[in-house]
């Protein structure tokens, strides 16, 4: 675990179309359709290489986490860590849905650095 925080993730319904306002710990808003999320082939490995100054903190110089991939047909974006699981719990409570086995699938490359642990993204 990175960073030892309590969450406490809530699920609502909104109407119609609203401009959200994110503070400044989300770096973005991302729409992803449910039937997107419930596709097991959109699963994989993400593997993080990590700078060599956070390495001597973590004691690694690599991370592979659980990861979901979406393509809206112009970018990519990865879900993964406690994002990532705070979705997998909410499919697995309201559609029973867990993540396949992805150790043997292909990874996608991140990379953690020290902004990332300081939240200067």
């Amino acid at each position: 675990m990175l960073f030892p925080r309590l969450i406490h993730p809530l699920v609502g319904w909104i109407e119609g179309r609203h401009r959200l306002k994110p503070n400044w710990e989300v770096t973005r808003i991302v729409s992803i359709p449910l039937r997107s999320l419930l596709d097991p082939s959109a699963y994989t490995r993400y593997r993080l290489y990590v700078d060599p100054q956070v390495a001597a903190k973590l004691n690694r110089t690599t991370q592979d986490f659980l990861c979901f991939l979406y393509q809206d047909g112009v970018d990519v974006e990865v879900l993964w860590g406690a994002t990532l699981r705070i979705v997998l719990l909410f499919l697995e409570k309201i559609f029973g849905f867990t993540p396949p086995d992805v150790s043997s699938r292909p990874f996608v490359p991140g990379i953690l650095d020290e902004a990332y642990l300081n939240g200067r993204l």
